[in-house]
């Protein structure tokens, strides 16, 4: 039996039952099998289902209480928060969605609103009122559900809601933690920003394939690679198919400059060769790899097409090569 002793809401009760506290929060009895499977779970992320009770005719499901803050209110107190905190928070939601999806359910309403840090620093995730299980050929929901700005494209009836929608509002997330800012309005920057511009891509097929896969991204963080991945054309998407592709162009690139190197022609000569490699090969090569995302530093380039973005890319490319001729002549 549970004694009630606070009514937050008409849906939301606090209640007692032998001497604990827990949430009792009022859910539709088809809701039942979500609630049913989350009881399994045993994670420190998650706030613990225990139980589903009838109240007046009413259904409740019910979770243990979490003494603590939400990150809606230390996001509010705190913000910018800091990258080391920011991954910590992350991780352990990521740790909690693991758990969950691992039984076939999607949460679809993380937001800073529905994750607590509790009195001891540990991240919880609750409030799974709109979560639901993922049903084989299945081409959209059936009801249009999420908080603006963090639901996926998907939720709003163009697909059915897999994990992949968490893990957008995951991104989402942590962009506003970093920033203060949803993605629409501005990135975070570094390693942390690319995480984001992954985990929030339009199209689903584009963001990371599960919440582990992100959160690998996010414990693979250290100083040389965000050093690698911030400034070195090749090395910002960590894969490895761009690695091995821009380590061969370093290669040829320096030897570039050795191999025009004469005793004969003179240090003039070489310094006007070199010049022509750099205008020929170095700056094309920055262009299109959009060093230090230069196509997001001014208003008029942000706000052009990706199609117009490309077109752009060749006409500077194409006016390297111009320029480095002009030395050859």
């Amino acid at each position: 039996m549970y004694e009630i002793l606070k009514e937050i809401t008409p849906d939301v009760k606090l209640a007692i039952s032998d001497n604990k506290l827990f949430i009792l929060k009022r859910i539709f009895p088809d809701d039942a099998e979500v609630y049913r499977k989350l009881m399994e779970i045993s994670n420190e992320n998650i706030a613990a289902i225990s139980g589903i009770t009838v109240i007046e005719g009413m259904t409740f499901a019910v979770r243990e209480y979490v003494q603590g803050i939400s990150l809606e209110e230390y996001t509010e107190k705190n913000k910018p928060i800091s990258e080391e905190e920011t991954k910590r928070i992350i991780l352990g939601i990521c740790n909690g969605l693991s758990a969950v999806h691992s039984l076939g359910i999607v949460h679809r309403d993380i937001t800073p609103a529905n994750i607590i840090i509790s009195d001891d620093n540990v991240i919880k995730i609750i409030d799974f009122g709109i979560s639901r299980t993922i049903k084989e050929n299945k081409t959209k929901d059936t009801h249009i559900l999420g908080t603006a700005g963090y639901a996926a494209p998907e939720q709003f009836g163009f697909s059915q809601t897999g994990i992949r929608a968490d893990i957008f509002a995951v991104g989402v997330l942590m962009n506003y933690m970093l920033t203060g800012c949803m993605p629409n309005e501005k990135y975070a920057d570094g390693i942390l920003g690319d995480i984001v511009r992954k985990a929030t891509q339009i199209d689903e097929n584009n963001r990371y394939k599960t919440v582990e896969e992100l959160a690998n991204s996010i414990r693979e963080i250290n100083p040389i690679s965000q050093l690698l991945r911030s400034y070195v054309p090749g090395f910002r998407q960590g894969k490895a198919s761009h690695k091995i592709g821009a380590v061969i162009f370093y290669v040829i690139f320096i030897a570039g400059f050795f191999t025009g190197f004469s005793h004969e022609n003179g240090i003039r000569k070489y310094a006007a060769d070199c010049v022509v490699w750099i205008f020929m090969a170095g700056i094309p090569f920055l262009i299109a790899t959009d060093f230090l995302r230069w196509t997001e530093k001014t208003e008029f380039v942000r706000a052009l097409s990706k199609k117009k973005k490309i077109i752009l890319k060749c006409v500077l490319i194409f006016l390297s090569l111009i320029i480095s001729s002009l030395f050859i002549i």
